[in-house]
């Protein structure tokens, strides 16, 4: 992955996540405060990717007693992971975690702590913060804000952009199990419970996979897509030598 790229959840979890809280004080004539044209100098470093820069003026920014020091976090870590500096990234997630536990940004800077996870193939522990904050999604709208997220990571994983990487079978169906376990439309269910199928075949898991195909069929007989959930079953039978259950 080009460290040019933008951290990959980030984007996806900003519509789950609260507003960001305002750049800086003004100072009491109206004009703006040395913080806040501290984080413009920072703003305008990401922009040219000039990440060096951008960490110089976000460390200074963050000492300054009248900074967002949350929102200066939260930069700041963006511009480590750009930089391939995971773990300080992660480190400085965590001291907004741990200082800030009422920050409006807390929810930003857990899911940006879980993208960063996955990218250094701690998929478990990135699970585990999801999971957390899904529980605090209470209305329907939200959880299928969730939901788009797991499939946006898992379908990366299912078929990756970048046609040189291999599949990730199991963290995509880890993934699109977290999606499932949302609640989604039950034709968008369909369309997950196929691909959850093909990676576990993939992964040589035909019993799975014939578990969840069978599941599905059975709860839904008269769906339109029951048909390619049949197909796929069969495949499974097969490839579990069990021929008169694929007839």
């Amino acid at each position: 992955m080009s460290l040019k790229k933008p951290v990959l959840l980030l984007g996806l979890f900003a519509s789950v996540c609260a507003a960001v809280a305002p750049a800086a004080l003004l100072a009491a004539e109206g004009g703006k405060s040395d913080a806040e044209k501290t984080m413009e100098s920072a703003r305008a470093s990401m922009l040219s990717r000039d990440y060096a820069a951008a960490l110089e003026s976000l460390n200074a920014y963050v000492a300054m007693p009248d900074a967002a020091k949350d929102e200066g976090l939260v930069l700041m870590a963006r511009a480590l992971a750009l930089s391939g500096r995971n773990a300080e990234a992660m480190a400085a997630l965590d001291r907004l975690i741990s200082e800030m536990p009422k920050s409006r940004l807390l929810c930003k800077a857990r899911f940006l702590k879980a993208d960063l996870m996955v990218r250094t193939g701690r998929v478990a522990d990135a699970l585990k913060i999801l999971d957390e904050e899904a529980r605090r999604v209470i209305s329907e709208k939200r959880r299928l804000e969730m939901a788009d997220v797991y499939l946006k990571s898992a379908d990366s994983f299912f078929k990756p952009a970048d046609e040189v990487k291999k599949p990730d079978w199991a963290r995509a169906d880890a993934f699109y199990a977290k999606a499932m376990s949302m609640g989604l439309p039950l034709d968008k269910e369909a369309d997950v419970v196929l691909r959850r199928a093909e990676a576990l075949s993939n992964l040589k898991r035909h019993q799975n996979a014939r578990i969840l195909l069978e599941e599905w069929k059975k709860k839904n007989p008269a769906h339109p897509k029951a048909v390619a959930v049949a197909l796929a079953l069969g495949e499974s039978y097969l490839a579990l030598n069990l021929r008169n259950e694929a007839r």
